[in-house]
């Protein structure tokens, strides 16, 4: 993240692991993108509580889902893009702010340009792949090498995530296509595979999504 004037600029970006060099084709097409439930299966949708404050907020729940349909996980990888915002405390009332169209954006890489609030309290984003996907070539990692997505290292966020987070002294909550992932405020890359914590988006237990 960077402050530029009276605005919030939030970098973030989502973790890899290194795999053998495969053809774009491959890297574009091997993720099969999710089915939309119909109308019945929404109408039936019970939202789960987790227990933590901010998540549970219905401004929250409403956020996430805004930036799960700007991040478009149903076109094909390479037209995916990482979107995120900003949660603030405005005279006591929640409130976000969010970039949905930043034109940096990338599948993996989000730059979140917002005007200042009152408070920030929480930074929110998306990864747009489900754990073992394999990533396409405008993540612009720098090589030609496939690179696949993982929360295996710090349990969902980025090393870059982590240090976004801590530069700002924010907790972030972090979507993907499985989980929900929580970073608590002051989460380090030592701290984090035991620190974040992780809400499985659709709980058959429970009977009840979190989103």
């Amino acid at each position: 993240m960077d402050s530029m004037g009276q605005r919030w600029v939030f970098s973030a970006a989502i973790p890899l692991i290194l795999l053998l060099p495969v053809s774009r084709a491959q890297r574009d097409t091997d993720v099969t993108p999710p089915s939309a439930p119909g109308p019945a299966a929404a109408e039936s949708i019970i939202t789960c509580l987790t227990g933590d404050s901010l998540l549970d907020a219905p401004v929250v729940r409403q956020l996430l889902q805004v930036l799960w349909t700007a991040s478009r996980t149903s076109e094909r990888p390479a037209l995916r893009r990482e979107r995120g915002a900003i949660l603030f405390d405005s005279s006591g009332v929640l409130i976000y702010r969010a970039d949905l169209d930043n034109p940096s954006d990338t599948p993996c890489r989000s730059t979140v340009v917002v005007p200042l609030g009152s408070r920030p309290v929480a930074a929110v984003f998306t990864h747009p792949f489900r754990p073992g996907d394999l990533l396409p070539l405008n993540c612009s990692f720098g090589d030609t090498d496939i690179h696949r997505y993982t929360v295996d290292q710090f349990g969902g966020p980025s090393e870059e995530d982590i240090v976004a987070l801590l530069d700002w002294q924010l907790p972030g909550y972090i979507l993907d296509e499985e989980n929900l992932y929580a970073i608590p405020l002051g989460t380090t890359t030592q701290t984090a595979s035991s620190a974040v914590k992780r809400y499985p988006r659709i709980q058959i237990a429970l009977g009840c999504n979190v989103i």
